[in-house]
């Protein structure tokens, strides 16, 4: 499992790529149009379509993340670690 977190840069969006232990593995600058991941060349990839999701829901510079395969949301609790949407109270679900 991959799971994504998002963060803006100024120009654009930094997609942070980790482990479903949250060890880091790669970050991938991107925006509609591009991104520096692998499959960056084809007219699309998952990070050029998880970022108007992420936009949509407010998730942009959050502790939410994505597993993209499995289109779960996750938050990064600092004190429980990954906490499933559904277990997750208040404003901070799905908008």
């Amino acid at each position: 499992m991959s799971i994504y977190n998002v963060k803006s840069n100024g120009n654009g969006y930094h997609f942070h790529k980790h482990d479903e232990d949250l060890n880091p593995e790669n970050v991938y600058d991107t925006s509609l149009k591009e991104c520096t991941c692998p499959g960056g060349r084809r007219p699309t990839c998952r990070h050029r379509q998880m970022l108007p999701v992420f936009q949509h829901l407010g998730r942009v510079n959050t502790g939410w993340m994505y597993d993209f395969e499995n289109e779960s949301w996750y938050y990064l609790d600092q004190e429980k670690g990954l906490v499933p949407e559904n277990r997750v109270k208040g404003w901070w679900r799905r908008a």
